[in-house]
């Protein structure tokens, strides 16, 4: 019930900290870079980016409406996967993370999706997902933490656990 009350993460220098009314849980940063969505929205003539990152000269930019944005390493152009090309089951993304080598997404109605060559893999309530509006998405310490609208998660094997936070 106290994941619940999870209200926030924040990213600084080799530590990220979770909050609650409880408490803190510090882990250490990922390997991605986050970058300002403001600086990718003039790459996409002023497509509204609600976040993105880079990793290895690739970036992934999740919109509001448009889907993902990919520019993989050395390329000119932005390719897109949306619904409409069958990629993503929803356009409203609201995070996108690298995590082991994957491209994990954030949706703003429908959990998370895993991207692969075949499609993608989502992740709901049915997966151990608390709610299925991503908020925040963040990879700490090894380990891939999902905060919805309902709580927070953290990947467990073929699908998500409730994450203890401290002060439980």
């Amino acid at each position: 019930e106290r994941a619940r009350a999870v209200r926030g993460v924040a990213l600084a220098s080799a530590t990220a900290a979770w909050a609650n009314g409880g408490g803190v849980i510090k882990t250490p940063t990922p390997d991605f870079t986050e970058i300002a969505p403001g600086s990718v929205e003039s790459l996409l003539a002023g497509v509204h980016v609600k976040h993105a990152v880079e990793e290895d000269g690739a970036i992934w930019a999740a919109t509001l409406d448009r889907g993902l944005a990919h520019r993989a390493r050395g390329a000119r152009d932005f390719a897109w996967l949306d619904r409409r090309s069958g990629r993503l089951p929803d356009d409203a993304l609201t995070r996108v993370v690298r995590f082991r080598g994957e491209t994990w997404v954030g949706l703003a109605r429908g959990g998370a999706v895993k991207l692969s060559a075949r499609g993608f893999e989502a992740y709901g309530a049915k997966e151990g997902l608390p709610g299925e509006e991503v908020v925040e998405m963040a990879v700490q310490g090894g380990r891939l933490w999902v905060l919805t609208s309902a709580g927070l998660a953290v990947l467990a094997g073929r699908g998500f656990a409730p994450a203890p936070v401290a002060g439980e």
